[in-house]
């Protein structure tokens, strides 16, 4: 079973936040995470590498909104 870690968040193709952080007190206050911000084609190139994990079935497409 595959496991992502790391947060990601992809906007519109040309946004991408790449993440270890975790919202929790340790995650804010006493671990050290760290992340990166990219634009352009290196977010491109992660849409497009998620749209093949999602075509082969190892990520299931989630609407935003239909998270409860």
């Amino acid at each position: 079973m595959a496991k992502l870690h790391a947060k990601v968040v992809i906007v519109n193709r040309h946004d991408v936040l790449i993440t270890s952080a975790n919202l929790t007190g340790h995650g804010l206050g006493r671990n050290l995470e760290i992340g990166r911000r990219a634009y352009g084609k290196p977010a491109e190139d992660a849409a497009d590498h998620f749209d093949e994990l999602i075509k082969a079935g190892t990520f299931q497409p989630v609407e935003w909104g239909s998270i409860s």
